[in-house]
């Protein structure tokens, strides 16, 4: 089970803490935002013959660096983890921090401007924890930075 890798607990009372940051522009959003970038690269600069042809980075890009790092993780990390995947589990936190953020957002959740910034939030956290599962002890989890700015920073 999931548990053994994830604490749903844990989650559900970090997802309960969040606040909606009163600057963006500060240096801790920008610098943790850059460095889950530069985590996010690194999976396809070891990746060699596969790599990238261009810096530039948009989202088909973006999306594809999220396939690749699943699909390649392993030229990263050492050890893989045994435990299945709780895709109900995760499905349920990905609901919770969802009415979460639509909470902290009030009724401008459903601003057409804001559901990309909701779902691009809610689908990194996904992959946060689906990361967390497949390697539990790994530094390398690309979307470690992008939860601690969900977590720390608003």
């Amino acid at each position: 089970m999931l548990d053994n890798a994830l604490n749903k607990n844990e989650i559900e009372r970090e997802i309960k803490n969040i606040v909606l940051s009163p600057n963006i522009g500060s240096p801790d959003y920008q610098g943790l935002f850059y460095d889950h970038l530069t985590g996010m690269i690194k999976f396809d600069l070891l990746g060699g013959i596969n790599a990238m042809s261009t810096t530039k980075l948009n989202q088909r890009d973006y999306m594809g660096l999220e396939q690749y790092i699943f699909e390649h993780a392993e030229v990263v990390e050492v050890e893989e983890s045994d435990i299945e995947i709780d895709w109900e589990m995760i499905n349920m936190i990905k609901n919770i921090l969802r009415s979460k953020i639509k909470g902290v957002l009030k009724a401008e959740s459903e601003s057409d401007l804001l559901k990309p910034l909701i779902n691009f939030t809610v689908s990194t956290y996904e992959n946060y924890l689906i990361y967390k599962n497949l390697y539990p002890l790994s530094p390398s989890n690309p979307w470690i930075p992008t939860r601690e700015i969900l977590k720390d920073n608003g």
